[in-house]
């Protein structure tokens, strides 16, 4: 993983011109991190059958609210690759690798949730951490990607506070699988209805301008 993530940089470095099409990257990222979550959202559903109680169902429509979330978060805000720079194009890059582990982590700690939810059992560590870990790595990569490619604000502040809550309430033992689901939706239902409607949205690009709408000289009527 170390040299996947050093060689770019240094194949960047060997070249005096890097030809890409950031808008075209930027959508291939886009297209993998829906498919991850879309699998995700398959997981969740397969995990229950025909004989799961109401606390199981009720833990995997939670399930589907974060996932609801996660999305929401991703590309509702502006998340084109940066243009600016090899650390802020290397900070996108590589924390998608924590958007997508994130992603899929998650999604295995709901099937757990729901598991035991079915068979009227507690979460133990092991089973809590890939819930509360994966949400965590999610937050704070999009943490990281925003402050490396726009700005540390309190956007950034947020996600990691949010990431920090998920994983303190999964480090809480003795809490009943509906219980903690439940709470960790909430922190991420929260999170992201603050951050879309308050945060800023991505920097204004100019309307192209139209024929009939051409400049006309100064002193002109």
């Amino acid at each position: 993983m170390v040299c996947l993530m050093v060689a770019p940089v240094l194949a960047a470095r060997s070249l005096d011109t890097l030809s890409y099409d950031a808008r075209h990257i930027a959508e291939r990222y886009g297209l993998f991190t829906l498919i991850v979550l879309g699998e995700s959202v398959v997981a969740t559903i397969a995990s229950l059958d025909a004989h799961s109680c109401t606390a199981a169902v009720v833990v995997a429509l939670l399930g589907l609210v974060i996932a609801a979330a996660i999305w929401w978060l991703y590309f509702d805000r502006w998340r084109s690759m940066p243009s600016g720079g090899l650390r802020s194009g290397y900070v996108w890059a590589q924390g998608h690798l924590l958007v997508f582990a994130g992603i899929a982590a998650a999604a295995v700690g709901i099937e757990f949730a729901v598991e035991a939810a079915r068979q009227g059992q507690r979460l133990d560590l092991a089973e809590r951490l890939p819930l509360g870990a994966g949400l965590a790595a999610y937050l704070v990569a999009m943490a990281l990607i925003r402050g490396a490619t726009r700005r540390a604000d309190w956007v950034v502040g947020l996600r990691v506070a949010a990431g920090g809550a998920v994983l303190a309430v999964t480090l809480i033992g003795g809490v009943r699988p509906l219980i903690l689901v439940a709470i960790v939706a909430l922190v991420m239902a929260l999170e992201a209805a603050w951050e879309l409607n308050r945060a800023p949205a991505g920097p204004v690009r100019a309307r192209p301008r139209l024929p009939h709408e051409a400049a006309r000289p100064r002193g002109s009527t």
